[in-house]
């Protein structure tokens, strides 16, 4: 999944608790997360809850209790469709691996504009799995807590 990083900054100090899409799956999912424009580098992994799929006055209505001031913006990215809220639950950060490499170790790679499913994608799940977990953050409450802790990659998380 692609994001830029100021809203990538805001999952991980608990203001943003939603992605927002136009569309996305409708099951629980871990995405790899490309920071596009500044950083061009692969530098963690979010785990995302049961999407919410709304209408474009429902999931502006969401993003505005979460952030006030986003209802219009919101409103406009959805453009009187529908559109979908996906809970952050957890976020994984590693060390980045930037495009030079992932062009150099996987030729193949293509940086996503929205999002693309990595199961085919064995060099890229790879290079993931070599890499080790500096910082966890894990949403507990509405009330936007979060706790850091360090942890190995694919290792245990409870």
């Amino acid at each position: 999944m692609s994001l830029w990083e100021e809203y990538f900054e805001e999952m991980l100090s608990g203001i943003k608790r939603y992605e927002y899409r136009k569309r996305y799956r409708k099951v629980p999912t871990t995405a790899c997360i490309y920071i596009s424009k500044t950083k061009k580098s692969i530098g963690a992994l979010i785990e995302f809850g049961q999407s919410i799929f709304g209408t474009t006055a429902e999931i502006a209505k969401l993003c505005e209790s979460e952030q006030p001031g986003t209802y219009k913006a919101m409103e406009e990215y959805l453009s009187g469709g529908k559109g979908v809220a996906i809970p952050i639950k957890a976020i994984y950060q590693f060390a980045p691996i930037h495009l030079d490499e992932l062009m150099r170790d996987v030729p193949e790679f293509t940086v996503p504009q929205s999002y693309y499913m990595l199961n085919d994608k064995v060099k890229i799940l790879d290079l993931l799995k070599e890499k080790e977990i500096i910082n966890e953050h894990f949403s507990f409450n509405e009330r936007d807590k979060y706790r850091v802790r360090k942890a190995n990659f694919l290792g245990d998380y409870s």
